[in-house]
């Protein structure tokens, strides 16, 4: 992702005339534009990484939720009561 990033991103921006224009005093080659882009990216990818590896990694095991048997078992009977209610309609309009 950091490669395709960097390849759309400099692609409309030249790295000299970025460090022109955001930089004070520092003369950055166009190579090492690119490699401090590349690496930015590749951060900013690292991070997003970490990030979700972290959201997906907070579910519960099902005994440590509390009642889960009983919610599960609530669940699967509102199901089975909406796929009765839905043939019984399918069953008696024809």
């Amino acid at each position: 992702m950091a490669g395709i990033a960097t390849m759309v991103f400099f692609a409309n921006v030249d790295p000299e005339v970025l460090s022109e224009t955001t930089t004070v005093g520092w003369d950055i080659s166009r190579q090492t534009g690119y490699a401090i882009g590349f690496f930015m990216f590749w951060l900013l990818t690292a991070g997003t990484a970490v990030l979700t590896t972290f959201l997906i990694r907070t579910e519960h095991r099902p005994e440590e939720v509390p009642n889960i048997r009983r919610r599960l078992r609530a669940m699967k009977e509102r199901r089975r009561a909406r796929r009765a209610r839905r043939n019984g309609d399918s069953n008696g309009a024809g």
